[in-house]
């Protein structure tokens, strides 16, 4: 079978909480782990949203995820990159940008 997925997945045998945008949680276990997303075992995949958070520490440390397949007890997640790391790159190489155009000889008018 070909494998399309960009991070290659580790097996692992995970407890974890799936926590919806009203807060209310469902307990979980993750079967296979990557940078880029997972594959949760789930009472029922069919109630899931399309986006949750999961969280392996009770909470203090959450990634945002989207469905990508599901079926009755599976759902296979990729991870949303965080959207401060997206704008800190932005301001880092804005800023950057901006250092070299100061630091650029400039032209007599």
């Amino acid at each position: 079978m070909f494998e399309r997925r960009r991070f290659p997945r580790t097996k692992v045998f995970k407890g974890a909480k799936l926590i919806f945008a009203d807060r209310s949680t469902i307990n979980c276990v993750v079967r296979d782990l990557s940078n880029g997303g997972a594959c949760l075992h789930v009472p029922s995949a069919a109630d899931l949203p399309a986006e949750f958070e999961l969280s392996f520490d009770t909470g203090h440390m959450k990634r945002k995820c989207r469905i990508a397949w599901q079926t009755l007890t599976k759902a296979g997640v990729s991870f949303e990159q965080p959207t401060a790391a997206r704008a800190g790159r932005f301001t880092q190489s804005a800023r950057a940008a901006a250092w070299r155009q100061l630091e650029s000889p400039r032209k007599p008018v």
